[in-house]
């Protein structure tokens, strides 16, 4: 019987998860369940093999499973498939912890991990030599991964971002593709004068892509210091970018509806919505949920908040964790290591549609090379690639992002909708957080 999941106090804070980074968007609450995960993978207990349960919700990632069990004997892994979200993979996962009985490995948001190291319900992977890996990352995707001095979780796929746009309307407007923000402005405005019925592009009640444009410009919400988190989602840089699309909003000049629900996947598929920044793996969602416009869209370099700089953020992305109650522990690093930076695995994962590889050398797979119809034949990875390595190390996730991400979200909505401004949203959110940080036993600090 496994071994119950170590219980977090407040005295564990500094020891076990005080520094945490991540990305996501679940609530953390303990208490839901859901359905059963799918599998998809038979185990059959053989002698001498090592049996392991995977969860994941990437569709494509019954393949490189299956090329991991051919490749290693003595090692068999079942992929169960489980859906994302508050009440799916993440609710599953913590009922799981809190009663014992979680999978050996687990995919994680970057968001979402530090809430999962809060518990103790991972494993330090670094007592079976992980940190000797640190250099075939990504910088940004390692610190993402490493709290209180050490791993807890691979590191799998990034969300390198990139400016999207539609040329054709473009060429239409006769519109510049802009290379700051300050020029998207300035373009959002000359559109909705030429034509009040397209948006130049678009500000959603999204807490993750704010983070990203936070996380571009060198802001920061959530920092360790002093053994004490320091939380400044309200900072002087949110408050800069909060004025920046409120301005626009006010004017009637951006796009302001909810992402990736029906109505958007028309909007951009008829041409109402000319552009918007968004990571790598939308390019496949794109194709899908727009198909009419296929060939019309092209991928630039993301607008920069200061000119002439080169400075990146990340839009997503995720993690392989193996948890702290599994009965094989090297084993189940041995596969979250060779899924995430085997060169055979990298390639069926971004085939699989997993996201941009968090390995150094990972992007080199031939998987992401390569013209692309959809859009125009251009090479778009290079843009990625490019926006990649420039991101920006230094970004940190708080240790209640599942709750902030979907608070916030909610009051960015009202906002969005004439019930009071993004920034009085931003500040409830800050005092809300402080407030459920303390009442959590959780050292809290303010600027």
């Amino acid at each position: 019987m496994r071994k119950k999941a170590a219980t977090f106090t407040a005295a564990g804070v500094v020891a076990t998860a005080l520094l945490v980074t991540g990305c996501g968007t679940a609530s953390a609450s303990t208490s839901s369940s859901s359905s059963p995960a799918t599998s998809t993978t038979s185990a059959k207990p053989r002698t001498g093999v090592v049996d392991l349960t995977f969860w994941s919700w990437v569709p494509g990632m019954a393949g490189p499973v299956k090329a991991f069990n051919k490749t290693h004997p003595h090692i068999h892994v079942k992929l169960d498939m489980v859906s994302t979200g508050s009440n799916g993979t993440y609710a599953k996962m913590f009922t799981a912890i809190k009663a014992g009985n979680p999978p050996d490995v687990g995919q994680i948001e970057f968001d979402v991990l530090p809430s999962f190291v809060r518990t103790g319900g991972l494993l330090n992977l670094d007592q079976y030599g992980f940190a000797s890996d640190k250099s075939k990352f990504q910088p940004w995707a390692w610190r993402e991964v490493n709290f209180n001095h050490a791993a807890y979780a691979v590191p799998q796929a990034g969300g390198p971002v990139g400016y999207f746009y539609n040329e054709k309307i473009f060429k239409k407007y006769h519109l510049s593709v802009p290379t700051t923000w300050a020029e998207v402005a300035q373009d959002a405005k000359t559109l909705h004068e030429k034509n009040p019925n397209i948006y130049f592009t678009e500000f959603p009640p999204s807490t993750t892509l704010l983070a990203s444009e936070v996380w571009q410009d060198g802001g920061h919400w959530f920092k360790i210091k002093n053994n004490s988190w320091e939380v400044n989602i309200d900072g002087p840089t949110t408050k800069k970018i909060a004025d920046y699309w409120q301005s626009m909003v006010n004017a009637h000049e951006v796009y302001t509806g909810k992402a990736f629900v029906t109505s958007w996947y028309k909007d951009l598929d008829t041409g109402k919505i000319a552009s918007l920044i968004s990571a790598q793996w939308f390019d496949a969602i794109l194709r899908d949920d727009a198909p009419h416009t296929k060939g019309d869209w092209r991928v630039a370099e993301t607008p920069q908040w200061t000119a002439g700089v080169n400075d990146e953020a990340q839009y997503g992305g995720s993690t392989t964790a193996v948890f702290k109650d599994t009965k094989h522990p090297r084993a189940a690093l041995t596969f979250a290591k060779w899924i995430n930076m085997n060169p055979q695995a990298i390639k069926l994962d971004v085939k699989a549609g997993y996201g941009w590889p968090a390995t150094i050398k990972g992007p080199n797979t031939p998987a992401l090379e390569g013209p692309r119809k959809y859009f125009g034949g251009e090479h778009v990875e290079k843009i990625f690639r490019k926006d990649a390595t420039a991101t920006k190390e230094d970004w940190q996730w708080g240790p209640n992002m599942p709750a902030v991400i979907s608070n916030l979200d909610n009051l960015l909505s009202k906002a969005l909708t004439g019930h009071g401004t993004i920034w009085q949203a931003i500040q409830k959110e800050q005092k809300a957080e402080v407030a459920t940080l303390k009442s959590k036993g959780i050292s809290v600090s303010t600027k």
